[in-house]
């Protein structure tokens, strides 16, 4: 509170009484005015802090999903790579398999070529044998020299299937169902 001056003076004692009052109502306003600011100056703070805090515990969160995601996706990386150099050994060994597969056929149906084409030659020499008998007359017809009759003479007749066996028929399976 403030000191009042001597009060009993008549006219000048009530002029430092209204000086007084102006004073101290300047002095009550500054004061009002300082601690609004004082508030406003901590609430900053707590907004600044909090601020803070939230914005460390968003990168924090941030910095712990994306080590996850890393980790995941090297994970992922991985399993990826492990599956393709499996199937890069099932591919090869599948490749080996039908190559192995395709020589043994290769040479299946060359040996089946070979014996068909040996059986065509030999049904064609003995077709020409039998066109070379028909031209000549039968046996019983012929004269005989020293040699005794025949009584009936085997013709050689072409094989009725003409057609060549596949390699189906030809080989057996190596794996029965």
């Amino acid at each position: 509170m403030s000191y009042y001056a001597d009060l009993g003076a008549g006219r000048g004692g009530l002029g430092l009484f209204n000086e007084s009052l102006n004073a101290s109502a300047r002095a009550h306003s500054t004061l009002a005015n300082s601690m609004n600011n004082f508030s406003n100056s901590l609430n900053n703070i707590g907004n600044l802090l909090n601020n803070a805090q939230i914005r460390e515990d968003a990168l924090r969160y941030q910095r712990l999903r994306d080590s996850k995601l890393d980790a995941q996706n090297a994970f992922n990386n991985e399993m990826a790579l492990e599956n393709l150099k499996e199937q890069k050994k099932q591919n090869e060994s599948l490749n080996k398999a039908r190559e192995v597969q395709n020589r043994h056929n290769s040479a299946l149906t060359n040996s089946l070529n070979f014996k068909t084409n040996q059986e065509r030659e030999l049904f064609n020499r003995l077709k020409s044998l039998d066109e070379n008998s028909k031209n000549k007359p039968p046996l019983n017809k012929r004269p005989l020299n020293g040699i005794a009759k025949v009584e009936s003479v085997n013709s050689i007749t072409p094989p009725t299937n003409n057609k060549p066996m596949s390699l189906r028929d030809y080989v057996t399976p190596m794996f029965r169902y």
